[in-house]
């Protein structure tokens, strides 16, 4: 296995800041990571527990060079506190190699094979010119770079390089030492880059001076014997006589002790290409891999490798390297490239400019990140920016593999990142693949008001699980006592594990970040997602879609259980890779007949168990009926589109989804719509539509449709952005309801048609250029304790069951004209409005009908549709069984034509409008002698509605002098 690396000639070297990074969204609610395929054991945490090897009270303050190996043990630095911990003793290394966690060497220990007074100090210094390198290896040892201190030390003489096993502490190498090979005068100055072999090799690069000339060299170390591998001066092996190696400052060590290099040369017959090459010892000795300016395969012909970076060699002796081309008409947008030897033959792997399989044309690599790892069976996977058509910089980072036969997407900026809160993928910090082929990467991850970061692992079957991330909680009791909040986490390392009965395990290591600057070092170990099966009674029973974890359906399909099966089936095992219980995904559209009987969904992970999500361009479908789906979860029952599309329909009166948890739809930008229809049943704890405003634009609808089809939660009713429809004798039961502040609509439909709300329904004050409704038609019913409208509008006709606070928003009765009646008081306040519209032709008018008080407030608008019937009877537009009081700020009557006059009239329970001509009756456009005829004609009393008194032109019942002052003051 190949750690990941970095090319800081690369752009934008990827680095992963590691610190609390909340966003908007907060922690998941006390979230274990563990999915049945997981478990996880805290090794040493800051702040919490006796450092073992130390006296009383003494702790972590740090944790860091986190290692392990095959056998599952571990080993790290860490910086310790308290009671005699001074700056001399502060560091130290630990490791659980003997079996338990032991203190390895401190600060201050006695420096073995010294004088009594000599001690060691500066131990796994991450100092620019030590580097750390703390190593473990696959028998269990260590090694490590310290500094000696004490009498007869200076300073050039205190640096050193260290083996530890069963024995103890073994000088390797120590600063001012010959080198082995060099001339005798030369001294050791400085050791990098330590790698550590199975076979106990110790190879360093190490700095020395020769006749006052600077040099790297790189040694390795075997049973305390140090030898040279390459010098500079050295003849370079497989290459013209005279031709030397110049300094190694760099190389790669893979576990079996196989050492691969690059290296510049001196000497005749150079030019600018083919002064430099690669060798490797993997055959036993060194000898030459590949000289620059040799052709470059996979390219087109006259093209020559012009710069050669430090390969990489993996447990079956493959190489893989990083090279830059030169040729006719090369650019700097196609001139580099990664290539392997692990066919037998020389390729190509992948090149700028090189067109990506399954995209559209012109869709190309553009530059390579920093990050790659290099499997012990060839598998290569690495981090490249693409361009080309419809890329832009926020989806242009995408994480590659390719296994001999080509390059394939593994994941993709934007894509979302498996895990119950679905955020999508930033960037990828690639860390190992291991002997399983399970590959374990860190990526930063967000929305676009929220961010994090989080562990991963990709199994062969191509599944990619959360192992852990920011912004969650983390059981660091391991019993479930005491979940503490992740700020952040950082990936050390993946190895599978080589012990007896546990063959298919491997073991993560990652270090989390926790409040208040502590941390934790934790070991997860793994096996692949087992499959997901149904289960009738005791023993399994195959359906024609028999899903497994992280693949389900991709096109329309159909799970039937036979009638002959009377169930219960039972998923048992979750989806780790979503955790979820059951999941459509990328444009499937699945049935589930349950054919009468009960699935039950167990999501142990603890987050959703029900998932219907599309993807970019699909929008997926999931129907359940003739059945119940029962979800076990108190976290989430069910979300249904995300970031993309999602359909969840529920129909038949068997048909029932019932779990204890939210559902959600529309979060984040996708668009969620959930149909509940011909009887079908959805029971839940709480439903949030479109939620999430600070993180997208998401829609979530709702539609519950059809006599005794019901919606039935303990809890709230968040209708943030969508609309949610009752229609044609549907229910919808809740604990409360909230509608808006974004573009949302809750519409009642149809006589039988009812919404119970045991808490207040309220109407927030909308965003600029968004409405929020509350509209009933056709006699449908909504009850509550209180409907308290601070934005937006009531509007149709039906009952409503409730007391109504206007704040901020319309009260508007009526479907065009009709009745609304309101079972309770009704206050209109200051900033309110009551739009009443009126049918003149038919004298009809809107109607609000309160069995209770009304107060007056706020604006009144009378709206005529068309040209009323003058001196017709009063159109009453509020009445009010317990009376009106108050008065309206103001008053606008629209759409009276000329030649007529409105009067509005108030009684104790009613309040209305009357309309009259101004003395025009025949309508000739001038008031005359036939006019004075007309209103003479009906002198008296008005007889009883519906006979039309067209004279009594102030509406007050008869036609007196008072008729006759206003024609004459109107003559003419």
């Amino acid at each position: 296995m190949i750690l990941n690396s970095s090319f800081p000639y690369l752009r934008n070297a990827l680095v992963i800041a590691i610190g609390a990074s909340f966003g908007g969204s907060g922690f998941d609610a006390f979230a274990d990571p563990a999915a049945p395929n997981i478990s996880a054991s805290v090794i040493a945490r800051t702040n919490a527990e006796q450092a073992p090897g130390t006296g009383p009270g003494i702790v972590f303050t740090t944790l860091d060079q986190v290692v392990s190996n095959s056998l599952g043990q571990v080993g790290f630095r860490g910086r310790i506190g308290g009671p005699t911990v001074t700056g001399d003793t502060d560091l130290g290394l630990w490791s659980d190699v003997s079996g338990d966690l032991s203190l390895i060497v401190r600060h201050g220990d006695h420096a073995p094979g010294f004088a009594p007074s000599v001690t060691l100090t500066g131990i796994s210094d991450t100092s620019s010119d030590i580097s750390g390198n703390l190593r473990i290896n696959n028998l269990g040892e260590l090694s490590f770079y310290a500094q000696l201190d004490g009498p007869l030390i200076n300073p050039t003489d205190e640096r050193t390089v260290w083996f530890y096993d069963s024995n103890g502490l073994a000088l390797v190498a120590r600063e001012g030492a010959n080198p082995p090979g060099a001339d005798p005068a030369a001294n050791f100055t400085l050791f990098i880059r330590n790698q550590f072999a199975d076979d106990s090799g110790v190879a360093f690069a190490g700095e020395f001076v020769d006749l006052e000339q600077t040099a790297f060299g790189i040694f390795k170390s075997i049973n305390g014997t140090l030898a040279s591998i390459a010098l500079p001066g050295m003849q370079a092996p497989d290459v013209p006589a005279g031709v030397e190696f110049t300094s190694i400052p760099s190389f790669r060590m893979d576990e079996s002790g196989s050492i691969a290099f690059a290296a510049g040369l001196t000497g005749p017959g150079l030019n600018q290409f083919n002064a430099q090459g690669m060798w490797s010892d993997r055959g036993g000795s060194l000898e030459l891999l590949l000289r620059g300016g040799s052709p470059a395969p996979g390219v087109q012909p006259g093209f020559v490798f012009s710069v050669l970076r430090q390969p990489f060699v993996n447990r079956d002796g493959s190489i893989v390297f990083y090279a830059d081309i030169f040729g006719p008409g090369v650019t700097t947008d196609q001139d580099q490239g990664f290539w392997s030897d692990r066919s037998g033959t020389l390729e190509l792997i992948a090149r700028e400019s090189t067109q990506i399989p399954g995209m559209d044309p012109g869709v190309v690599i553009e530059d390579f990140a920093s990050g790659f790892a290099f499997g012990d069976s060839g598998r290569f996977v690495f981090e490249a920016f693409i361009t080309g058509p419809g890329i832009s910089s926020q989806t242009d980072r995408v994480l590659f593999e390719d296994a001999g036969s080509g390059i394939t997407v593994v994941s993709r900026e934007r894509d979302v990142a498996p895990g119950p809160d679905n955020l999508f993928f930033r960037t990828f910090t690639i860390a190992d693949i291991d002997e399983a082929e399970r590959l374990a990467f860190q990526a930063s991850l967000g929305t676009p008001s929220f961010d994090s970061n989080g562990v991963f692992v990709r199994y062969p079957t191509d599944v990619i699980q959360q192992i852990v991330k920011g912004n969650q909680y983390f059981d660091v009791s391991g019993d479930g006592t005491e979940y503490v909040p992740v700020e952040n986490v950082e990936l050390h390392s993946i190895v599978k594990l080589d012990l007896e009965g546990q063959s298919d395990v491997s073991q993560v290591m990652a270090t989390l970040f926790l409040p208040d600057f502590n941390s934790a070092v934790v070991k997860f170990l793994i096996t692949d997602p087992v499959d997901v099966a149904w289960a009738a009674g005791d023993g399994l029973f195959a359906t024609p879609e028999n899903w497994s974890q992280g693949s389900v359906p991709t096109s329309s399909s159909r799970v039937v259980f036979p009638p002959q099966e009377s169930g219960p089936y039972t998923v048992e095992s979750p989806n780790p890779a979503a955790a979820v219980a059951l999941q459509a995904t990328d444009g499937a559209d699945v049935s589930l007949d349950l054919s009468a009987a009960t699935l039950s969904l167990q999501s142990s992970s603890g987050f959703r168990t029900l998932e219907v999500e599309g993807s970019p361009g699909n929008q997926t479908a999931l129907n359940i009926f003739d059945g119940d789906v029962l979800c076990s979860n108190s976290n989430e029952t069910a979300r249904v589109g995300a970031y993309y599309n999602g359909i969840l329909t529920i129909s038949g009166a068997s048909g029932a989804l019932i779990g204890d948890g939210e559902v959600t739809a529309g979060r984040f930008g996708g668009d969620g719509s959930i149909l509940v229809q011909q009887g079908a049943l959805l029971s839940a704890d709480s439903m949030s539509l479109g939620s999430g405003a600070a993180l997208g634009n998401g829609v979530g609808t709702l539609s519950v449709n059809d006599m005794d089809s019901m919606v039935s939660l303990t809890s709230s009713l968040l209708i943030e952005s969508g609309t949610t429809t009752v229609t044609d004798g549907g229910h919808l039961d809740s604990d409360g309801i909230v509608l808006g502040p974004r573009s949302a609509t809750l519409e009642l439909s149809g006589a039988q048609s009812s919404v119970q709300s045991n808490g207040d329904v309220i109407l927030e004050q909308p965003e600029i250029g968004q409405t929020v409704k509350l509209t009933l038609l056709d006699s449908a019913s909504i009850t509550a304790p209180n409907i308290v409208v601070q934005g937006g509008v009531v509007e149709g006709e039906g009952v409503i069951n409730a007391s109504v606070t206007v704040v901020d928003g319309d009260m508007t009765p009526g479907d065009s004209v009709g009745v609304l009646s309101v079972v309770g008081d009704v206050s209109l306040q200051s900033d309110s409005m009551l739009e009443i519209e009126i049918q003149g032709s038919t004298a009809e008018i809107d109607l609000l009908d309160v069995n209770g008080a009304i107060v007056r407030g706020g604006r009144l608008e009378l709206r005529l549709l068309d040209a009323p019937v003058g001196g017709g009877p009063p159109l009453w537009f509020l009445t009010a069984t317990n009376g009106l009081s108050g008065t309206f700020d103001q008053v606008q009557i629209i759409g009276v034509p000329t030649g007529v006059n409105a009067f509005l009239l108030v009684e104790p329970t009613m309040m209305g409008i009357a309309f009259a001509s101004t003395g025009d009756f025949n309508g000739d456009g001038v008031i005359n002698g036939s006019d004075l005829a007309a209103l003479l004609a009906q002198w008296g009393p008005c007889d009883a509605p519906p006979a039309s008194c067209s004279a009594d032109l102030n509406a007050d019942g008869q036609v007196n002098g008072s008729d006759l002052a206003t024609l004459l003051a109107n003559w003419g």
